[in-house]
């Protein structure tokens, strides 16, 4: 959908008693009436209570509105709440026909015989009539439950949020999870503090409870990026309990000060390295080898059933400086190459370029993942971040410069190619970074950025209490379309942490499952996270720990040959150990990055243990980035690994073998 921008513009709400001025009675309030004291353009609360989008239709409501609005004015449709039950044996005038599409349901309601559409065919049928006045409509999934009604958080979206997603999708206009952004901010503020929210039930906010609702709305259309975003002046974005406070310059400036005056300060500025004089291990000459062909790579993966590595190469040490969305340059899209996939012998320590097959476009690589093709034992699917420029960039104009994307291909292991199968674009793959596929059509990214460039994105890297980037789940319906936005549906999966940057595969957690690995890599945070079954692609927060510097793409080591007895299985995390010096030299050639390995097993207790694996003064890898461990069978008491080591800004990947 177009959008239009108008500076006097109106933004319609229509929706349900949760936004309906008044909420759903004594002690109540609905978040809608609070939209207006935080945004710069007129709000028009025309929401209802009891409301449904089958009941709001048949009053004539969204025709009502229709009639008001004007081009470039907004309208944010958010129903669910009432739209369940069932048609029989009494129909509540409320309840819509099962389905998400073009189903109908014949009913008699008050005496009037009606024709009873699904969910998201309400919601469609009046984002078309708005779109035909020119309005830029926002659907948003409804407001939770109280998710700690039980003394126990538990947030299970209804099947309307997705409905609403659908309904956004087959409209063509835009999405905001607000029901997920919500439970993400309640989550956080605790058990005491929301069931304060819900003074009458489990579903109507206290003015209180109604004014974070609102304030979660405005986080889901920035964080997400949507065109509201761009065409007001949000005054205040005030989660005040989490440290988002006024105008984004201000939570920079405040948040500096609130940085530089507090204890924690002095262990940010031991994580990006202010106080850090950098160092290296000492190795010896035959436990250290420079892979050679292996040219800024930024990241690598190692797939343990061939025992083989992939890493995603530039393959030139001189785009890095002119082109990299990531480090926020960019000064010369026009000298952007074709990077190419790298596939490493553990072994012969040997790199091959793969040959691409149907891939003739740009390939500014970034993160990359392998997962194996379930239909062919001997193939795997490979997801890599593809950084390219914006073809609808214009300057001075409010489109980025970048329009970063995935590719994935698919590889015969053992051949000297890979296909291209197709690209994937979508409006939340913003500032992607790295990759955790789960299957051929599903995966997550993590966006590592709010603020692409300038000195907010300066300031949203220095303060740990912006959490303004997230994680993205990314369903395909094909793989088979030359249409990089094809059935693509993509949702917000979790929100909040600072910076969140690498993402890897952790440990097993059931024979179906597995950990999900986040770096907050400016604030120097390792968070364990994990998708709890039925609760539609969402993740949940396992637990965080801080470590002593900035850090990167995380990886895990599983031992194969691990015994009650002797396991070394543990987390390894690399980074940079001068990450302040770095934002500073990142664009001079000349300047080496130093850099570390952590790794972090469990101790003969129980407990993390962290240990300093490797460090390097940049002479012999600059910029690390990306680091994997591949065991070596025991000799005795002694356990060994190759640690494969990959930098942003590095030369080549370096093999160093390590005792663990």
């Amino acid at each position: 959908m177009e959008v239009t921008i108008v500076a006097s513009a109106t933004i319609y709400l229509a929706g349900d008693s949760t936004m309906a001025p008044g909420g759903g009675g004594t002690e109540t309030q609905g978040w809608g009436e609070y939209l207006g004291q935080d945004v710069s353009l007129t709000v028009s609360n025309q929401a209802i209570a009891g409301r449904s989008a089958r009941s709001y239709t048949r009053e004539g409501r969204f025709d009502g509105i229709a009639a008001l609005v004007q081009e470039g004015d907004y309208v944010v449709i958010e129903f669910g709440h009432n739209d369940g039950g069932s048609l029989t044996p009494t129909d509540n005038g409320r309840t819509d026909c099962s389905g998400t599409g073009s189903e109908t349901c014949e009913t008699t309601y008050d005496g009037v015989e009606e024709t009873v559409l699904t969910f998201p065919a309400y919601l469609e049928n009046a984002s078309a009539s708005f779109i035909a006045k020119g309005a830029n409509v926002i659907i948003s999934s409804q407001t939770p439950n109280n998710p700690w009604e039980t003394g126990t958080f538990e947030y299970s979206p209804s099947r309307f949020v997705e409905y609403a997603q659908i309904a956004a999708e087959a409209a063509g206009v835009e999405y905001v999870d607000h029901g997920a952004y919500t439970a993400n901010i309640f989550e956080q503020l605790g058990n005491a503090t929301v069931n304060s929210y819900y003074p009458i039930d489990h579903t109507h906010t206290s003015p209180t409870g109604a004014d974070v609702v609102e304030q979660a709305f405005l986080k889901g259309i920035v964080c997400g990026g949507l065109s509201l975003n761009v065409g007001i002046t949000i005054n205040i974005i005030s989660y005040k309990k989490m440290g988002l406070f006024s105008t984004a310059s201000k939570t920079a400036v405040i948040g500096l000060v609130f940085a530089i005056a507090l204890p924690p300060f002095f262990h940010q500025a031991k994580v990006i390295g202010v106080l850090r004089t950098p160092s290296s291990t000492l190795i010896a000459p035959e436990n250290f080898v420079v892979i050679s062909d292996t040219t800024y790579c930024e990241d690598i993966h190692y797939y343990s059933q061939a025992h083989v590595l992939f890493a995603a190469c530039e393959d030139n040490n001189s785009t890095r400086y002119e082109w990299f969305p990531p480090l926020a340059i960019f000064d010369h899209p026009e000298a952007i190459g074709q990077g190419s996939i790298h596939v490493i012998d553990p072994k012969s320590m040997i790199s091959r370029r793969l040959e691409f097959d149907y891939f003739h476009e740009p390939f500014v690589t970034h993160g990359i993942d392998v997962i194996a093709d379930p239909s062919a034992e001997d193939a795997v699917f490979i997801f890599a971040v593809n950084h390219l420029p914006n073809p609808e960039y214009r300057p001075g104009e409010s489109a980025p410069k970048a329009r970063s994307q995935i590719e994935i291909f698919h590889h015969h292991l053992g051949s000297q190619s890979v296909r291209h199968v197709r690209s994937v674009l979508h409006k939340l793959i913003t500032t992607p970074n790295d990759i955790h596929a789960v299957s051929p059509t599903a995966f997550y990214i993590t966006n590592d950025h709010f603020y692409r460039q300038g000195i907010l994105r300066d300031m949203e890297d220095a303060i740990p209490a912006a959490g303004w980037s997230d994680t993205t789940y990314v369903q395909l319906s094909t793989l088979d379309t030359n249409t990089s936005d094809e059935g693509v549906l993509a949702s917000i999966a979790f929100t909040g942490l600072h910076n969140n940057n690498g993402l890897g595969h952790g440990p097993r957690i059931s024979s179906t499952d597995e950990e999900f690995l986040i770096t907050s890599a400016c604030s120097g945070v390792f968070h364990r996270l994990a998708a709890p079954p039925g609760e539609q692609h969402k993740l949940n927060l396992i637990e965080s720990i801080h470590m002593p510097s900035n850090l990167d793409n995380p990886s895990y080591l599983l031992d194969p040959y691990g015994t009650t007895e002797k396991d070394i299985s543990g987390y390894i995390l690399p980074g940079l150990t001068k990450g302040l010096a770095f934002q500073r030299t990142h664009k001079e050639k000349s300047v080496v990055h130093p850099g570390a390995i952590w790794y972090i097993p469990k101790s003969s207790e129980g407990n993390w243990e962290i240990r300093l694996l490797f460090e390097d003064d940049g002479s012999k890898i600059s910029a690390i980035t990306s680091a994997v461990a591949v065991p070596i069978e025991p000799e005795g008491e002694t356990r060994s690994a190759w640690l494969f080591v990959t930098g942003v800004m590095a030369d080549n990947v370096i093999a160093v073998k390590v005792e663990l």
